[in-house]
C-alpha cells in the first residue's frame, strides 16, 4: 500500500506547478496528501512496540524513500490529525511520540534513528514497570 502512494507520487511529480488544468493540479494535491497520510502511518508503525522486526524493517525503508521525494508540508496538517478520530493515544502533535513520559520528535530525526530512539523508549518504559512491579 505504501509503495502504491510513493508510486503515485512519483508519477504527478511530473505536472508542472504552473499547470492551469485543475483537474491535473487536484490529482496532485490528493496524490500529496495521500503521501503525507502515509507518512503519518510509517512514522505511527515505528512508534508501536508490539511490531515485528520485519514490519519495522520495511517502515523505515518505505518512510526514508517516501521522505526522499520531498512532500509540500501542509499547513493545516496539524489540524486535521487534532481531529481525527483515528489518532492514537501516544501521540502529542504530528509527528511527536510520548512513551513513557518521553517525547519524542521522528520527523526530527533519519527513520532508521528514530525508530532506534522510540524504541528504546519503550524498552526503558517496559524496565520501569517491571522494576515497580518487582518492587510491590
Amino acid at each position: 500500500r505504501f509503495s502504491s502512494a510513493l508510486k503515485a507520487y512519483r508519477r504527478v511529480l511530473v505536472i508542472d506547478e504552473h499547470c492551469n488544468i485543475e483537474l491535473l493540479n487536484h490529482v496532485k494535491d490528493q496524490a500529496a496528501e495521500c503521501a503525507r497520510e502515509a507518512r503519518r502511518e510509517l512514522e505511527g508503525r515505528l512508534a508501536q512496540d508490539k511490531i515485528s522486526i520485519n514490519g519495522l524493517l520495511d517502515a523505515i525503508r518505505d518512510l526514508t524513500e517516501l521522505l526522499e521525494l520531498d512532500i509540500p508540508n501542509d499547513p493545516k496538517e496539524a489540524e486535521k490529525v487534532a481531529g481525527s478520530r483515528y489518532r492514537a493515544a501516544s501521540v502529542k502533535a504530528v509527528g511527536i511520540f510520548t512513551i513513557g513520559g518521553i517525547a519524542i520528535n521522528v520527523r526530527e530525526y533519519p527513520p532508521a534513528l528514530a525508530c532506534l530512539l522510540l524504541q528504546a523508549a519503550h524498552f526503558s518504559h517496559l524496565v520501569s514497570g517491571t522494576i515497580e512491579e518487582a518492587d510491590n
